[in-house]
């Protein structure tokens, strides 16, 4: 899914009661971009957790399994 929301590429219960762990994963059409928003389902502490990774395609021989996004 390439959608504003990206796609969930992992997710994992860290425990039955507490709080999960998901990776999204966007694609920036404009920038040549992925974005990888790691973030948890709870928030702990007062405070949601997440970071935020970018992987640079612009200029790169990227291989497409289901072709380019448009």
């Amino acid at each position: 899914d390439m959608g504003e929301g990206g796609e969930e590429v992992f997710k994992q219960g860290l425990s039955l009661i507490w709080k999960k762990q998901v990776v999204n994963r966007i694609y920036d059409r404009k920038n040549e971009t992925l974005i990888y928003l790691s973030h948890s389902r709870q928030v702990q502490n007062g405070s949601a957790k997440m970071s935020v990774t970018t992987v640079p395609l612009y200029g790169q021989n990227v291989v497409w399994t289901k072709g380019k996004p448009q």
